[in-house]
C-alpha cells in the first residue's frame, strides 16, 4: 500500500465512523470565490468533486495544516474516493488530489508583474533553495495533522512525515504563469502501518487581474505515468484559468 493510500485509509475510517446526514458530492466544470474584491473563475477537473459527508474530515484535517500565509480555496477528491466512503467501503483511496489556493497578503492590493517575474526568476535559477524554505513549512503542517489525526483515531503513535523535495525545475512559462514540478518521500506509521512512498506535486501560479493564485496537483508515484498526469493536469488548468479570466 503506499503512503498516500495509507493516508487515506486512515482518514476513511474517521469519514466511516462519522455520523450525521450526508449528501451527494457535486461536480462542475467552474467554480467562481473572490480574491480580495474581484470574483475569479476556476476551472476544475472532470472525476474530482468536493469532499462532502464522511469525505469532509479530509478536507478539514488539510484546513488546519494550512499556514496562515495561504487561503484554502478549493480541496478536490476523486469521485470514486467520495462513493465508497459513502458506502463504507474500507478500501476507499486517494492516491491524487487537487487543491486550489491563494495569499492572503496579496489579496487586496494585489502583485506587481516585476515582483511576479522576480519570483518565477529565482524559482528557475534556485529552486532547490526555495524548495528548503516550503519543506519546513510542510514539516510543520504534517506534525500538526499526526497531532490530529492521533487524536480523532485515539493512536497517539500516528505520525506523518514529509521529506526534503526536489524540485524537477518549471516545467511550464508564460509572462502570467509558471508551474514547478517536485517529486519527494512522505512517509506514516501508527500501531497498525509503517508505510513510505514518493508523492509528485505540481504546483500551478498565475496572475489574475493581478492577484496570484496557485493550484497543486498530487499524486502517488508508481511510474512516470503520474508525473505526466500532475505536469499535464497543471499545463490544462493554466490555460482554462486565462481563458476563463480574460
Amino acid at each position: 500500500m503506499k503512503t498516500r493510500l495509507a493516508l487515506a485509509a486512515l482518514l476513511a475510517s474517521l469519514g466511516i465512523l462519522s455520523s450525521g446526514a450526508t449528501r451527494a458530492a457535486t461536480s462542475e466544470t467552474t467554480f467562481t470565490d473572490k480574491v480580495g474584491d474581484q470574483p475569479v473563475t476556476f476551472p476544475t477537473l472532470p472525476g474530482f468533486v468536493e469532499p462532502e459527508g464522511p469525505a469532509s474530515v479530509v478536507r478539514d484535517v488539510i484546513l488546519r495544516a494550512l499556514p496562515d500565509n495561504y487561503r484554502l480555496i478549493a480541496f478536490r477528491v476523486p469521485q470514486d474516493y467520495v462513493d465508497k466512503l459513502r458506502a463504507h467501503d474500507r478500501s476507499a483511496a486517494m492516491p491524487r488530489y487537487w487543491t486550489v489556493m491563494t495569499y492572503p497578503k496579496y489579496e487586496a492590493g494585489g502583485m506587481s508583474p516585476q515582483l511576479f517575474e522576480a519570483i518565477k526568476k529565482m524559482l528557475r535559477e534556485q529552486s532547490q533553495k526555495v524548495m528548503a524554505q516550503v519543506d519546513a513549512q510542510t514539516a510543520s503542517g504534517a506534525e500538526r495533522v499526526s497531532k490530529d489525526l492521533g487524536a480523532k483515531t485515539g493512536d497517539s503513535s500516528t505520525s506523518l512525515k514529509v521529506g526534503a523535495s526536489t524540485s524537477l525545475g518549471i516545467i511550464d512559462e508564460h509572462p502570467g504563469s509558471f508551474a514547478l514540478a517536485t517529486i519527494g518521500p512522505v512517509s506514516i506509521s501508527s500501531k497498525n502501518l509503517n508505510e513510505s512512498s514518493n508523492q509528485v506535486a505540481v504546483v500551478a501560479v498565475a496572475l489574475v487581474h493581478g492577484k496570484p493564485v496557485n493550484a497543486n496537483f498530487y499524486s502517488d508515484y508508481r511510474s512516470n505515468a503520474d508525473l505526466v498526469w500532475a505536469e499535464d493536469q497543471a499545463r490544462d488548468w493554466l490555460r482554462r484559468l486565462n481563458e476563463l479570466n480574460p
